[in-house]
Order: structure tokens, then C-alpha cells, then sequence
């Protein structure tokens, strides 16, 4: 797996995309710069759910391609639909509208990750995915199990840009507010931004992770009827089976 797609990598090679789209957001922000950072991080993101996904099965080049411009149709949509409602709501200051835009690249990511997962791995929920008694025996494949699967990782992929595009927003505000030379230097506000997007991916990352295990568990009685009676390598009843729901 190459490095910049693995989660380990995430945080080195995603603080600086992280840290564009904060910038392009803020102030009076620029359409195409708002367009062109989050096209770039959505390509990197797209590139680690891709590279760390449940692999049992082989994605078709197809779905890869479906998810990766979806999630680009459906992300840069969301951000530029949102950039220009905040620009022509009547009645807030030129203020207000400048701290709504910084948390934009939120539910524009948010939303493009869920898309990407589902167009990605939605075969998942036709074929399923593959499930094993505790001893590692492989009992089959689940469409239920895939269904949990992708629930939770649907989950992971909302919580997860939460403490890298909406608390460092937060964080600058305080800053900007209260730290005199972050506006008296302009060029102070590239290298700060960035260094509480790297801080934020490095201590929210693994934290965002861990809402769900990658292995989970599941009863056999969420299972389809045909797993209710299985036994594993020893031949004793299976009560609970785990599967790789992926990251």
C-alpha cells in the first residue's frame, strides 16, 4: 500500500490539503479556490478509502471510478451550493458570513465520503462479505454483515473530518480574536493553519477511528437464517462471528 494512502500516512499527507481548504474558505472566499482544494483532498481521501477497504473481494475498476467522481460531483457541490447561499442570506454581516464559509469544507467532505463509500463498496450489499467463527473459520459471505459493515464505517467517515474542519476553524477564530500578531502578520496565518490542521489529524485521527473496531462482531441471529446453525472448526455451535467491516 503506498504510504500517502495508508491511515499512518493520512495525517502527513493530508494537513497541508486540510489546511488549503481552511484558508480558501476564509475571508470572502474565491469559487475556484474552494473548487480546486477540495477536488485535491477529496482525491486523497478517495485514495485511502480505496486502499483500505475490505478487500475480501475484488472492487471492479468500475466502482473505483463511479466513487471517485461522485464523491468529487457530490462534495464540490455541496461546498459551492453552500459558498454562495452564505454570500445572499439577508440579514447577517459581512462577518458573520465570513465564519459560517470557514466550516464549508465540512459537510462538503462529510457528505463526499459517504457518497464514495456507498457508490465504492456498494456491491458489498449484493454479494456480501465474509464472515468467520472465532476459531477463523470461514462460514461465508453476509449481506447482513456488509450492511453493519458499511453502517458503521458510514459513521466513521461523518465523525471523522470533524477535528480536522470544524474544530481548527474554531481554533483560529480564538486566535485571530485574542493573538494580536496573527493580524498584524498576515504571513503568520499560512504556518499556523497548518500546524493546527497537522495537530488536529494526529490526535483526532485515531480518535475518529476507534468509534468502531476495524473486526467486528456480530450475533448469528442478525445473520441470515442459513448461519444460525453453523459450527466452527471444532465443530462446536457459532454464537458470534467477525468480519473486516474495513476503515
Amino acid at each position: 500500500m503506498p504510504a500517502p494512502f495508508r491511515m499512518c500516512g493520512f495525517a502527513v499527507f493530508g494537513s497541508p490539503l486540510t489546511a488549503g481548504m481552511m484558508l480558501s474558505a476564509a475571508g470572502t472566499p474565491s469559487m475556484f479556490a474552494v473548487a480546486v482544494w477540495l477536488c485535491a483532498n477529496q482525491t486523497h481521501i478517495d485514495m485511502v478509502n480505496s486502499s483500505n477497504r475490505n478487500a475480501t473481494l475484488p472492487t471492479p475498476y468500475e466502482a473505483l471510478v463511479t466513487g471517485y467522481v461522485g464523491a468529487l460531483v457530490s462534495g464540490v457541490g455541496v461546498a459551492l451550493g453552500l459558498t454562495q447561499s452564505i454570500k445572499v442570506l439577508p440579514g447577517i454581516t459581512a462577518r458573520t458570513q465570513g465564519i459560517l464559509t470557514r466550516f464549508v469544507p465540512y459537510p462538503a467532505v462529510a457528505g463526499a465520503n459517504v457518497c464514495n463509500l456507498y457508490m465504492m463498496r456498494r456491491q458489498e450489499l449484493q454479494t456480501g462479505i465474509e464472515v468467520k467463527a472465532e476459531d477463523g473459520t470461514c462460514l461465508g459471505l453476509s449481506q447482513h454483515a456488509a450492511t453493519h459493515a458499511l453502517a458503521k464505517t458510514a459513521i466513521t467517515r461523518l465523525v471523522l473530518p470533524i477535528p480536522t474542519l470544524v474544530l481548527p476553524p474554531i481554533i483560529m477564530l480564538g486566535l485571530e480574536k485574542h493573538f494580536a500578531p496573527l493580524r498584524t502578520t498576515p504571513r503568520l496565518m499560512i504556518p499556523t493553519q497548518i500546524a493546527i490542521a497537522s495537530l488536529s489529524f494526529v490526535f483526532g485521527l485515531p480518535l475518529s477511528l476507534s468509534v468502531f473496531p476495524q473486526y467486528s462482531e456480530l450475533d448469528v441471529k442478525h445473520l441470515e437464517p442459513r448461519f444460525h446453525d453453523c459450527v466452527d472448526g471444532s465443530g462446536q455451535p457459532v454464537a458470534r462471528v467477525l468480519f473486516n467491516r474495513g476503515l
